[in-house]
This record gives structure tokens, C-alpha cells and sequence, in this order.
């Protein structure tokens, strides 16, 4: 009986409907007074005359700019001026800059526009393609490049397959030059052996290099023994030098210079005198004895 009881009165509490009250399925929005939308799309079309005139005058500033710094010409580059050059000519290297700025993955704006020149790839190529002790390159607007550039040292002059470069002491190679360029002032080293050029420095020992340093200090002044080149060949511990006129003369670059010169000049000017200049050769390099042709 109690539940019974219990349920007519959960019944008795239930909202009773009008009975004409018909439901409604269409959909319903309610706005909320405190909540304001903040991200609405904006219509040109329905912008004030004031606006869209606002609007259309910075498009038109935005194409000039464009125009005048991209395509006007006022920064394209229209002057290169190098310095620091003494052996390199300063023409051939003006046209190898231009060569690269003229490179269209080069820069930005083909027409080499001065505000968009990378001076670190430009650094960079002319780093990997010269051998300088320093490269200053510095914007001069509007049409400006100034390039500072230090040449290095040179020490000697080597030829590799009919090749002539220019060399510093460490062994980088400079530049190449040709034949009539060749300097007297600077030891000319031929190279016979297998050990080539790799990435612009030679592969030859330093102690080959510094014995004909010596060889070349203490004979460029004498008149008796004028020297035109040093070869290097496979022979092991051998510096060939040749004369202009006269044998080529073997060294061995494990004995001592000045003894070698002076065994030298002994057989020139005691022995053979006169039929030094029609021999073939003289080897100094097996200690006491000496071979000649």
C-alpha cells in the first residue's frame, strides 16, 4: 500500500502541459548581452568610402616601394672598386665580380641590386677561388661596391703539367699565371712525381721545399751558376736543379748544402773547367764520390 501511496503522489507532482499548447522544433539563438563576438571577417565592399580610399592609397605606397627598390634601377650596382692589388690584375678581377653578381641564384634581384648583395657569398667565392690573406667588402649606396683584398706573399713559382701558379711558403696556390709571367725573383719548382696539386695546395714535403730555398738563396747572385728551375721527380731525396746553361746537378736533400755547392764549384773550377757546360749531369747525392756525364 505504501508504494502504491508513493507513486500516485510522484505522479501528483508532475507539470501538468496545457493541453492546447503546441510544441515548438524551429531552431532558437539566444545572445548573450555580456559576451561581445571579437573576430568578424571584414567586406571591402562594405567598408566607408573614407576606408577603402585608405586602403587602395597603401596598396599604391606598397607597389611603389616594390617598384623603386626592386626594379627602379637607383640600387643597382653600377661600380666596383677594388684595392690592395700588386700582382693581380685589378680588370680581370672587377670582371670576375660582375661575373658573379650577374649570377642569378647569386643575389635576390638579377639586375644586381645593391641592397640584396650577399657579401659573404661573395667572400666565399672569391676565398675559395683566389688566395688572398684578407677580403673587406663593404656596401657604398646607392650603386657602390668597394673591395679591399690582400694578396698573399708569394714564394716560389710551380709547374704542374705545363701549368705555372704561383705559390706562398706554406704551398697554396696563388694564381695561375702564364709562361712570359714567369719571375726570376722566385724559385721555379717543376713537378715530375706523382704527388699533384689537391684543392689548390701542393702535396709536396716542406724539407723539398726548404732545400730549394737554401740552394736558391745561395746561388741567385752567382755568375758561375745561373739557375733556371728545380725539378722534382721520383727519385727519393733528390732536388734536381737545372741551369741555363750546363748539367743538371743531383742534390741530396739529407746532406748539408753549403758542402754540396762547394763540390760543385770544386769540379767546375779545378776539374772539368771549361767541359762543365757540355756535360749531362753531375750527382752529388752518395757522399764523397761524385757520378757526372
Amino acid at each position: 500500500m505504501n508504494i502504491i501511496k508513493n507513486l500516485q503522489l510522484d505522479k501528483d507532482r508532475e507539470v501538468k502541459r496545457p493541453k492546447n499548447r503546441k510544441l515548438d522544433y524551429n531552431k532558437k539563438k539566444f545572445d548573450n548581452p555580456f559576451f561581445k563576438e571579437t573576430s568578424k571577417k571584414i567586406c571591402f565592399s562594405k567598408l566607408s568610402f573614407r576606408k577603402k580610399l585608405i586602403v587602395i592609397e597603401v596598396i599604391i605606397v606598397l607597389l611603389c616601394a616594390i617598384y623603386f627598390f626592386l626594379f627602379s634601377g637607383y640600387y643597382s650596382i653600377n661600380e666596383i672598386h677594388i684595392t690592395g692589388l700588386e700582382r693581380l690584375s685589378t680588370d680581370s678581377m672587377k670582371n670576375e665580380v660582375w661575373h658573379k653578381l650577374r649570377d642569378k641564384t647569386f643575389i635576390f634581384n638579377p639586375s644586381t641590386n645593391l641592397l640584396f648583395l650577399k657579401e659573404d657569398k661573395l667572400y666565399k667565392h672569391l676565398d675559395e677561388n683566389y688566395s688572398f690573406d684578407s677580403i673587406i667588402i663593404t656596401k657604398e649606396y646607392p650603386k657602390k661596391i668597394s673591395i679591399d683584398l690582400k694578396e698573399r706573399t708569394s714564394a716560389f713559382i710551380w709547374c704542374e703539367e705545363n701549368r705555372y701558379y704561383y705559390t706562398d711558403s706554406k704551398g697554396f696556390i696563388i694564381n695561375e699565371i702564364g709562361p712570359l709571367e714567369i719571375d726570376k725573383n722566385f724559385p721555379l719548382i717543376v713537378n715530375e712525381s706523382k704527388k699533384c696539386a689537391i684543392d689548390n695546395k701542393i702535396q709536396l714535403e716542406e724539407e723539398y721545399v726548404a732545400y730549394v730555398f737554401d740552394l736558391f738563396d745561395r746561388l741567385r747572385n752567382n755568375k758561375e751558376i745561373e739557375i733556371d728551375r728545380f725539378l722534382i721527380d721520383q727519385d727519393i731525396d733528390t732536388v734536381k736543379m737545372i741551369l741555363t746553361k750546363g748539367p743538371k746537378i743531383y742534390f741530396n736533400i739529407q746532406k748539408d748544402v753549403d758542402e754540396q755547392i762547394k763540390k760543385v764549384l770544386i769540379i767546375k773550377n779545378e776539374k772539368l773547367k771549361n767541359n762543365f757546360y757540355t756535360k749531362e749531369y753531375i750527382d752529388l747525392r752518395y757522399g764523397e764520390k761524385i757520378y757526372y756525364r
